[in-house]
């Protein structure tokens, strides 16, 4: 490499010194680091920015995560407290309510949540716990020593339209009666609703005076709840968020043995 310097007279004797840098111009002097790219130049700049920018996106997503993790922990804590039998939390399996003697467990806060199989110790089976057809045939077996003919379906197969008012519903061996019969229900009674995404609710009467009903139920807060008794056209008619379908009850000889 030259260096090439020209010297030319200006003026009163001053000398304007003329460089010649076209050798360093075609050049470029660069730092090499093994894994990285030349340093220096557009090039350099690019690669940089890109580094920058992958960062910028894992910090971004890091931070969406933590954003929607927090939110889920807050919004789990709403629902726990929003639950109306408990404060600030809840549990699925934890006792809530009860009704001679049989328990009533909080099913969490989603009504077609299950937790597996709840069978009697002679293998008579109650349902998916703790799911409201699973209180309905534990308290008739344990309370009043009924053993369903039919242990299998939803709580709105309980209820048979096909049955008459006041005739036997087999498969469920008790007697069923409609909505707007003329046959109040009575304490111990299903009530059977509708409803419910199609999987309808069922419910046990556990008072009754002349105007309401008190009915204690399974994942359906609240686990006890009042409902207005009517009268319509001679018949009775229950008022209740999910639309009553009817009512079975025990025959005489299972009263009796009750």
């Amino acid at each position: 490499m030259s260096l090439h310097v020209g010297l030319t007279r200006q003026g009163s004797g001053g000398l304007d010194a003329r460089t010649d840098m076209s050798p360093f111009l075609g050049h470029h002097h660069s730092i090499r680091d093994p894994g990285l790219a030349p340093v220096g130049g557009c090039k350099f700049n690019s690669l940089l920015l890109a580094h920058m920018t992958k960062r910028l996106k894992i910090i971004f997503l890091v931070a969406i995560v933590i954003v929607l993790a927090s939110g889920a922990v807050l919004w789990r804590g709403f629902v726990r407290s929003s639950l109306p039998w408990t404060s600030d939390r809840y549990s699925a399996g934890i006792a809530v309510e009860g009704l001679d003697g049989v328990a009533v467990y909080d099913n969490g806060p989603k009504f077609e949540d299950a937790h597996g199989r709840n069978y009697a110790p002679d293998g008579y089976y109650f349902g998916q716990k703790w799911q409201c057809v699973e209180f309905i045939k534990r308290y008739l077996y344990q309370a009043k020593g009924l053993r369903m003919p039919d242990v299998w379906g939803n709580a709105i197969s309980f209820f048979d339209p096909n049955i008459a008012h006041g005739d036997v519903n087999a498969k469920r061996g008790m007697i069923q009666f409609r909505q707007g019969g003329d046959e109040p229900p009575r304490r111990g009674d299903l009530i059977v609703f509708g409803g419910a995404a199609g999987y309808g609710h069922v419910a046990i009467v556990a008072n009754v005076d002349a105007n309401s009903i008190e009915v204690v139920q399974q994942n359906m807060p609240p686990a006890r709840e009042r409902l207005v008794l009517r009268g319509v056209n001679g018949g009775y008619a229950i008022d209740a968020r999910l639309p009553p379908l009817g009512w079975l009850r025990l025959p005489a000889a299972a009263l009796n043995r009750s």
